[in-house]
């Protein structure tokens, strides 16, 4: 069993792997800490074992899903007083309906905490015993080599996982030693859930059937990592060699940017591309269909079993001139000896100051952003200017920042009555599909959409007597740019 200073040592070698001279820096981390083990645990390790105290900020978020959540951050933040650390609670408007959900708001609350400090990195105390559940869990639903990847290191520019190779055991040893308290959560308990039973009932029979099956699960994680990211080079190889025009080859990685807040996928700055009908049409089914998911994935829009394989007949047998829908706003289409990627979207940055996302926070600005073509004036601020749409957000009463930006297929929209498809409410408005690709939408922090200027009211009403609303004023031009 390692000791507390043995499991510091390793911990510490760890993240200097992932994230170099990130201790040399003391560079500022915001910590999620639920108070249960393995949380309690990584925010010790960091204040006291690594030494890091004043450069971190714990941070817990009160779901409001059980009756005793606002005891847990109480109790919370006086224990972690007694280290001497403030802990930040930040307790949901609204409680979470599912896990998933949960998890969303989860890491919207930490990226707000972290952009508000000024950290570095979000830390959270995923372990290998989460890590073997998931490959567990992912690979019970069939999922092929990406999947099996699991949690992530280091996900993003800003999420990292220091105790991913780390047992649970070992944490619980370095707790019990260094006599840190931690409280359970009875929800973890139920094996109602999924997860639960995976960790409580499925794992250890496993394990005792099939002795080191927990290990063999982290390890496979490991090495799906490493087989995806071979996968994809080659991928992205052949796609450079089969492209007549357009393909971004090996700056495809400098093209993607983050997706929202608090979503856990990445978009992709798609280009128009012309392949080689005839060089794709000489791989084999494998290959592929190994091609056509790492082509989607650039795109980004997502490619099923049953989609790529659509995908496949198309290059295959498709006569000259038949078009594939890949997403709304962007199609493959067959031409002659070539597959043509049309993709009228347009997104990306544009000269001019021009940008296909705003980012909008307490205070004055202005941006010009461009949509499906077209372009659209923005400017906030705490009076009104006359533009063409206009909506006030009080500053309290909305989670910042806010976010202008072109409407996405799966984008929800709060209303009155609940959460709308932003699709369904287009559908009512009766907006033409092809004119649908020049609606934009403002979310809050945690992907909430807002408003949609032009369809459908703001769902955040500014009182008339509210001292200091943000004034959001957009204007759209009706030739496209």
């Amino acid at each position: 069993m390692t000791g507390p200073t043995g499991l510091v040592q390793r911990v510490s070698e760890h993240l200097a792997d992932l994230a170099p001279d990130l201790i040399d820096r003391g560079d500022l981390v915001v910590i999620g800490v639920s108070g249960g083990l393995d949380s309690m645990a990584l925010v010790h390790l960091f204040a006291h074992g690594l030494g890091m105290g004043n450069r971190v900020v714990p941070v817990h978020v009160d779901h409001r899903m059980r009756a005793e959540s606002e005891t847990d951050a109480q109790w919370v933040r006086s224990t972690l007083a007694t280290w001497r650390l403030d802990c930040v609670v930040r307790t949901l408007d609204k409680p979470p309906t599912t896990e998933a959900e949960a998890r969303d708001q989860r890491y919207s609350v930490l990226e707000q905490v972290r952009r508000e400090v000024g950290a570095s990195w979000v830390l959270t105390a995923h372990t290998a015993d989460d890590q073997a559940e998931t490959v567990l869990f992912r690979a019970a639903r069939g999922a092929g080599v990406r999947g099996l990847r699991g949690i992530r290191p280091v996900r993003g520019d800003t999420i990292l996982r220091p105790l991913l190779p780390f047992w649970r055991s070992e944490l619980e040893a370095y707790s019990k030693r260094a006599e840190i308290p931690w409280r359970e959560d009875p929800s973890n308990q139920d094996v109602r859930f999924s997860r639960n039973r995976i960790r409580h009932q499925i794992l250890p029979e496993l394990e005792a059937t099939v002795p080191g099956a927990r290990r063999s699960l982290a390890q496979l994680a490991d090495t799906a990592r490493e087989t995806q990211a071979g996968l994809e080079a080659l991928a992205n190889a052949t796609l450079e060699q089969m492209t007549e025009k357009g393909f971004p080859g090996s700056d495809l990685g400098s093209q993607r940017r983050s997706a929202g807040s608090g979503g856990t996928g990445e978009t992709v700055t798609p280009v128009h591309w012309v392949l080689s009908r005839q060089a794709l049409r000489a791989l084999p089914d494998e290959a592929l269909a190994l091609v056509c998911r790492q082509l989607a994935r650039v795109l980004g829009i997502p490619l099923g079993r049953g989609a790529t394989q659509n995908l496949i007949d198309m290059v295959r047998r498709a006569k000259s001139g038949t078009t594939m829908e890949l997403s709304e706003g962007l199609a493959l289409e067959r031409q002659f000896d070539s597959i043509v990627i049309r993709d009228r979207r347009q997104p990306g940055a544009s000269p001019g100051g021009q940008v296909d996302e705003v980012v909008v926070e307490q205070g004055v600005g202005a941006a010009v952003l461009v949509v499906g073509g077209g372009r659209f004036h923005v400017t906030w601020g705490p009076e009104q200017d006359g533009r063409d749409w206009v909506a006030g957000f009080p500053e309290d009463a909305v989670s910042w920042p806010l976010v202008v930006r072109p409407w996405k297929p799966g984008d929800r929209a709060r209303t009155k009555a609940g959460t709308k498809k932003v699709k369904k409410l287009l559908g009512e408005a009766r907006i033409p599909v092809h004119l649908r690709t020049k609606t934009v939408v403002v979310l809050d922090a945690s992907g909430d959409v807002l408003w949609i200027p032009g369809i459908s009211a703001s769902v955040v009403d500014c009182p008339r007597d509210e001292a200091n609303p943000v004034y959001l004023m957009i204007r759209g031009e009706t030739e496209p740019a």
